[in-house]
């Protein structure tokens, strides 16, 4: 739940530090030291959570996702091209509604 939480916060951090960026004209975050601290600072937890998470859903994904073939294909896709996104999704979405998960929390 932790890394699900992470990855949402990662998208938050990344969207926020755009609209800040374009807000005050800026074409980066190393125009302040003390900025680019700030968002570094903020993005790992995001970073080590979203890789966290990938490599668990994944994990479930090929070995214990007992769905039907055509909706483990389905989420094929968001768990590869959204990076970040997809996996956090699939936690929600698969892993806390399958079984077995279910038995054990």
């Amino acid at each position: 739940m932790v890394c699900a939480l992470a990855a949402f916060s990662l998208l938050g951090v990344l969207i926020g530090s755009r609209m800040a960026l374009r807000f005050v004209g800026a074409s980066s975050v190393a125009v302040s030291p003390i900025v680019l601290l700030t968002v570094r600072l903020l993005l790992w937890p995001g970073i080590l959570g979203t890789a966290t998470l990938s490599v668990a859903m994944w994990y479930f994904w090929f070995s214990f996702d007992d769905s039907s073939w055509i909706k483990k294909a389905i989420w094929f896709f968001p768990l590869y091209f959204l990076l970040a996104l997809g996996p956090a999704l699939y936690y929600f979405f698969v892993y806390r509604k399958n079984a077995e998960i279910a038995k054990r929390g």
